[in-house]
C-alpha cells in the first residue's frame, strides 16, 4: 500500500518537471523564430534603408510580436540601425505572469549579402 501511494505523489512530481521541461522547450522555439524573423528584418531594413512601414507591418503581422528601434532610427549610408523584436509568452508552470522574450539585432544601411 505504501509503494502505491508513493507512486501516486511522484506523478505530481513528474507532471511538474514534464510541464518544466514543455515551457524550456516553448521558449527555444519561441527564441528560435524570432532569430530568424530578425534576420530576415535586418535583411529588410539593410535594403530599404531605414525601418519602413511595411517591414513593422510585416514582423507584427502576428499579434503578440512587436519591433522598437533602439539607436541610429535616422541612418545614413553605412550606417548602423539597432533593432528589438519582441513577443510575450505564457508560461505552463515557470511564472504566473507572461514575460517577454527579446532578440536584438543591428544591421548596416547599404550592406547587402
Amino acid at each position: 500500500m505504501g509503494s502505491k501511494v508513493g507512486v501516486l505523489l511522484s506523478f505530481i512530481f513528474v507532471l511538474q518537471v514534464l510541464l518544466f521541461g514543455g515551457d524550456i522547450s516553448s521558449i527555444q522555439i519561441v527564441h528560435s523564430e524570432l532569430d530568424a524573423l530578425a534576420t530576415h528584418v535586418a535583411q529588410r531594413i539593410s535594403y530599404d534603408g531605414y525601418l519602413s512601414p511595411a517591414t513593422i507591418a510585416y514582423v507584427e503581422s502576428d499579434s503578440s510580436t512587436s519591433i522598437q528601434c533602439l539607436s541610429g532610427c535616422a541612418p545614413r549610408y553605412g550606417d548602423t540601425l539597432v533593432f528589438e523584436i519582441t513577443r510575450d509568452y505564457q508560461p505552463l508552470v515557470m511564472k504566473k505572469n507572461p514575460f517577454t522574450i527579446r532578440v536584438e539585432r543591428a544591421a548596416v544601411i547599404g550592406y547587402y549579402n
